[in-house]
């Protein structure tokens, strides 16, 4: 069962989902992953 909320974080060639209640450093190194 997936947690909620879930975010998915994507560019034209990956995707990341980051679920539940995660902190904003969590988001900001899926971005950072993606763009390189």
């Amino acid at each position: 069962m997936d947690a909620t909320p879930s975010f998915f974080i994507f560019n034209d060639e990956q995707v990341i989902k980051i679920r539940g209640n995660q902190p904003v450093d969590a988001f900001r190194m899926a971005i950072d992953e993606l763009s390189g």
